[in-house]
């Protein structure tokens, strides 16, 4: 689009001094007519005649101010736009963040480890004391009742040698036998008496490994519960470790 200069007289109407130009034909009749800046304001338009060029139209629209441009930044991919705050860390529940605290499942296995060595020890205790208390039952001659027969009392091997019942009897007959008493009171009365401290041998040795039994099932049961006890106060601890690294309370 070619920009006639008119100066003095020109088609459009102006002064002298600020000149017109148009757009195009008709432009008068369009109002689309634009005053020429003045002397002091620098001109925008120079002779065609020395090769040069009009000076560029200010843009009626600025560039986003500093602020604005903030708030936005530049996209690539079709991603979102605008600033995005980093994705708060997921908090685990309370089961996985027990199975993955190492704190926690060490100490689960110490105690396990300690229970089960415990219990182990235990057991091995009995297993010795069975074999003692059997063999101190064999050695004094007891002999267990038979559960099909009426007696409920036990019995004692009188002829075992080895045996104490055995022992104390063949005494006693060797005794009585010598003074040909076999068959007096005496000897029956004597009899009597070596059954009544054999029984009372046996009832002790029976107590005795009794006791010792309660003793250890009392031991193994307070080692549990300091077990739990100990589990407890771990898993208590792993809980406040949670609440500590995702900042809540419990």
């Amino acid at each position: 689009m070619a920009i006639k200069i008119e100066r003095n007289g020109s088609s459009g109407r102006g002064s002298s001094k600020g000149g017109t130009f148009s757009t195009g034909r008709g432009a008068s009749r369009s109002g689309r007519n634009y005053s020429l800046p003045s002397k002091s304001q620098g001109t925008g338009l120079t002779k065609k005649s020395q090769g040069t060029t009009p000076a560029p139209a200010k843009s009626n629209y600025s560039s986003p101010s500093s602020s604005s441009r903030s708030t936005f930044s530049h996209v690539s991919g079709g991603g979102p736009i605008g600033s995005v705050a980093p994705a708060a860390p997921a908090v685990p529940t309370e089961v996985d963040n027990l199975k993955g605290d190492s704190t926690y499942q060490a100490t689960l296995a110490a105690l396990k480890k300690q229970l089960h060595n415990f219990t182990t020890d235990v057991g091995t205790q009995r297993s010795n004391r069975e074999l003692d208390y059997n063999k101190a039952l064999k050695d004094l001659g007891y002999i267990a009742p038979d559960p099909a027969a009426k007696s409920t009392g036990p019995s004692w091997n009188w002829d075992d040698t080895l045996t104490a019942s055995g022992r104390a009897n063949q005494n006693q007959l060797n005794d009585f036998a010598s003074r040909g008493m076999l068959r007096s009171s005496g000897y029956a009365d004597s009899l009597q008496d070596l059954t009544r401290s054999l029984t009372d041998q046996y009832t002790g040795i029976d107590q005795a490994n009794t006791q010792f039994n309660t003793d250890l099932d009392r031991q193994l049961a307070r080692a549990k519960d300091e077990n739990t006890s100990a589990s407890q106060t771990a898993r208590a601890e792993a809980i406040m470790r949670r609440a500590a690294q995702y900042g809540f309370g419990v």
